[in-house]
């Protein structure tokens, strides 16, 4: 069932990732009701990983805290995704919704 393969990672712009789910996932968004507010710092390191990967993670991520965002109130809601680069050359994505909830 599972493989042990390695995997080839590439530099992969982790802003660009994110741009790329939320164009590519218009119809599951809209069927959480959510919308979504780009922060994306300028400038992020760029990431060794597999893109179809991180798009997974990404819209997980999403529709993870979106769901539990609309569970907590039952109507559509915003939801800002934020990214940073820290001072050890990682990045950091947030996730969050108008009232503070969500999380990295």
């Amino acid at each position: 069932m599972f493989e042990n393969r390695e995997t080839t990672g590439e530099l992969v712009d982790l802003n660009e990732v994110i741009r790329n789910v939320i164009a590519l996932s218009p119809s599951q968004l809209e069927r959480i009701r959510v919308i979504i507010r780009e922060e994306l710092a300028d400038n992020l390191p760029q990431l060794k990983g597999t893109r179809i990967q991180l798009q997974q993670v990404i819209l997980n991520l999403m529709l993870n805290v979106s769901g539990s965002i609309n569970s907590m109130d039952g109507g559509s809601t915003r939801m800002t995704v934020k990214t940073k680069a820290n001072n050890d050359e990682s990045v950091q994505v947030e996730m969050q919704d108008p009232g503070g909830r969500g999380g990295p």
